[in-house]
């Protein structure tokens, strides 16, 4: 059935990581031609042509990436938050996105309640809601943005769990959508804005995030009275100090040639998939490592058992076949080679963000599609700081 249904996004995702990849690769082979006197031998127009085509690619990744959000397949990061902060924090860029007929008003509420949630995927989600404000005000207006702390006990309300929530609710005096498209408004791709102005995601991702989140979303709009969109965030409590604590590799700062390999420096790579394995090897020899592969666990301990290689650094996918799952060869790989530093890869993490999540919160993720740029620094940073805790 999977045919006839097409195929799932962590699929999609390895299609747009070879296609990406390669492209990358071939851009930088092309500049290197085009410095040295191969380049009057060069079509002209083509590294033009595979930027195109590599910005395209980003916005498809983009797209599954929503996608994921909505289903609540993706995988969160999450970490206490303080949402008034990140309000402020976004003033600036709010008011750029909406700007000079419109006008941005703030009530946040003193000492709000922080939050569990993913910083990333909740200001994506506050622009969404921004820009759909704008796009619903072509005439100028204003916006609200406003934070309380609220306790919901309403058992009638089946989405709704009873608790200590923080709120963030934001209102426009917009155009305002008719009654009988309120209840498709979170189905991803309906839009109500004209063809080729929006991907009808926006709203979609919003409701995937929240629920993810253990929290809930209520929109309410009236014909020529505006939209107020409010969002429902469980109140965090910390019970232990290092709890929330994420590790991304996309947080770091952008890497720069220091992130090439030392001499001699070796990842072990396991991919089933023997596209995106193929084009692994070729970027990370590229960068200058020696590549050891392997398309499954089992053989991936095989290597590493021969012990004639060291390997500085495994990089996995999250997904594998030969009944050993990334997770679990991360654990033994460790078991072996205690101190080994693992990257782990994937286009969909199964039951990303809840309790049977087999990735420890401080694993190191590193999200298909990803730029060759990212791969790079992701690898130098977890060999550097691995070395860094072997000498302390």
């Amino acid at each position: 059935m999977r045919d006839a249904q097409g195929p799932p996004p962590h699929d999609f995702n390895n299609i747009l990581q070879v296609i990406m990849g390669n492209l990358e690769i071939a851009r930088f082979k092309l500049q290197l031609a085009e410095r040295g006197d191969s380049a009057s031998a060069l079509p002209e127009g083509v590294v033009k042509t595979i930027e195109t085509a590599q910005r395209a690619s980003r916005s498809a990744g983009q797209l599954v990436q929503r996608m994921l959000v909505f289903s609540r397949m993706q995988r969160l990061e999450p970490a206490s938050l303080d949402v008034n902060a990140l309000i402020s924090d976004m003033q600036d860029m709010i008011a750029r996105t909406l700007g000079e007929t419109i006008d941005v008003k703030a009530s946040l509420a003193p000492a709000l309640w922080p939050v569990f949630a993913d910083r990333n995927q909740l200001e994506s989600a506050l622009l969404n809601l921004v820009v759909n404000a704008r796009d619903a005000m072509p005439d100028g207006g204003s916006l609200t943005i406003e934070t309380a702390n609220v306790e919901l006990a309403d058992p009638s309300a089946e989405d709704v769990a009873p608790g200590q929530y923080a709120m963030m609710n934001v209102s426009d005096t917009g155009r305002g959508i008719p009654q009988e498209l309120m209840d498709k408004l979170f189905e991803p791709f309906f839009t109500t804005k004209e063809v080729g102005t929006g991907s009808g995601l926006g709203l979609s991702m919003v409701y995937g995030f929240v629920k993810q989140s253990r929290g809930h979303v209520r929109l309410h709009s009236e014909v020529g009275a505006g939209t107020s969109v409010r969002i429902h965030l469980p109140r965090f409590v910390s019970t232990d100090a290092g709890e929330g604590a994420t590790a991304t590799a996309e947080a770091e700062s952008p890497p720069t040639e220091s992130s090439r390999a030392r001499e001699g420096e070796t990842v072990l790579l396991v991919e089933d998939n023997e596209h995106v394995r193929t084009l692994g090897v070729s970027a990370l020899e590229n960068l200058g490592y020696q590549v050891l592969e392997g398309a499954h666990g089992p053989s991936a301990l095989r290597l590493l058992e021969g012990g004639a290689t060291c390997v500085d650094l495994l990089f996995t996918d999250v997904v594998l076949p030969g009944g050993m799952s990334g997770p679990e060869l991360g654990a033994a790989s460790s078991a072996r080679r205690p101190g080994l530093p693992v990257l782990f890869t994937s286009g969909y993490t199964g039951k990303a963000g809840g309790k049977d999540d087999p990735l420890r919160s401080d694993a190191r993720m590193l999200r298909k599609p990803y730029a060759l740029e990212t791969l790079a620094g992701a690898i130098r940073l977890a060999i550097d700081r691995a070395g860094s805790r072997r000498s302390a």
